[in-house]
């Protein structure tokens, strides 16, 4: 697969597919010795340019690993022992479009939220329960396509915000309601846009490939 490892607790966390395209979490002590791997369905075939494989880095918090397929499925595994706890289909609950190249990100976890980019009818962006999946909140009246890109949280004027690409530009949106307090267009021809915005003492620097090139503001 394309998804870089996580480490976390001793553990190393890393995704791969085997001749079926069928993908598997796999985990590893430090020493490289196989703890556990598990199966948790279809993963992306090659369409167009796009290559075959894993895609998004899964993300470890407490004693769960949260991961998204190729095909956008929210997959929550128990970081311990390695069982599916739970599967949540973005692009079926939230009427969005398969991705082009295959749904790519790290997703967000804060606290009791996981933050994910199904790029849906009024929900580019939601937030899930990471217990039971339930709907915390999402984009109401923002409904661009994913940009592939993992988001980030940054503290700006006392406001925690939820800051990512999207396919045609940069959105920062309130982590506990899921307000959309500003976006920028900035549009790519693929719609393909996976560098994480970078955040320093109130500025932003943005940057896409294809010869978009970079902005700051």
């Amino acid at each position: 697969g394309y998804s870089s490892a996580t480490v976390a607790q001793g553990i190393v966390y890393v995704t791969g597919m085997d001749d079926q395209k069928q993908g598997y979490l796999f985990a590893f002590t430090l020493d490289g010795s196989p703890k556990w791997k598990t199966l948790y369905g279809p993963e992306l075939e090659k369409r167009g340019p796009a290559v075959a494989g894993t895609r998004g880095t899964p993300t470890v918090d407490g004693d769960r690993v949260f991961l998204v397929t190729g095909f956008g499925k929210l997959v929550i595994f128990d970081a311990v022992k390695g069982q599916v706890l739970r599967t949540v289909d973005l692009p079926e609950r939230f009427r969005a479009k398969q991705a082009q190249f295959g749904f790519a990100e790290s997703v967000l976890v804060d606290g009791q939220k996981v933050i994910c980019t199904p790029g849906g009818a009024d929900a580019s962006l939601v937030a899930l329960d990471r217990e039971t999946g339930e709907v915390l909140w999402q984009t109401k009246g923002l409904s661009q396509p994913t940009g592939c890109c993992s988001a980030r949280l940054i503290d700006h004027d006392g406001r925690r915000l939820v800051l990512t690409m999207l396919a045609q530009g940069v959105v920062a949106v309130d982590v506990g309601t899921g307000q959309v307090v500003w976006q920028h267009d900035f549009p790519h021809r693929a719609g393909v846009q996976p560098n994480p915005p970078l955040y320093r003492n109130g500025v932003v620097y943005i940057s896409s490939g294809m010869g978009t090139g970079g902005e700051i503001g």
